[in-house]
């Protein structure tokens, strides 16, 4: 049995990367109502099947300290299990970046 997978990221300008992690986690607990989940199934954006959208394949690049890769891996059958809420802050005077956490269940990992 492996461990969870817990991951920090920036998070962009349009919050795309939570947003997105945020409504698969959603749809896959569907906290109001089934309609949840089967509004991410059917979602036309991506032509994925029922099974691909609950569970995915995750690649992660770990990186040297010039930004070459050292080495990858692969987890697979991934899907998330909680994402930290965000802190805003408006007292500061310097560019502060938005920094999400998630974490993840998955089969296995393996080395690429």
């Amino acid at each position: 049995m492996f461990d969870q997978l817990q991951v920090q990221f920036l998070i962009d300008s349009e919050m795309r990367n939570y947003k997105a992690i945020h409504n698969w986690l959603v749809a896959l607990s569907f906290p109001e109502n089934y309609s949840q989940y089967a509004d991410f199934i059917n979602d036309d954006e991506n032509r994925y099947t029922e099974l691909a959208k609950n569970y995915s394949d995750a690649t992660l690049s770990i990186l040297k300290g010039n930004n070459t890769v050292a080495s990858t891996v692969q987890f697979v059958d991934i899907f998330p299990i909680s994402l930290e809420s965000l802190t805003f802050q408006s007292t500061s005077t310097d560019v502060q970046y938005l920094i999400g956490s998630a974490t993840f269940r998955y089969t296995y990992y393996k080395f690429l």
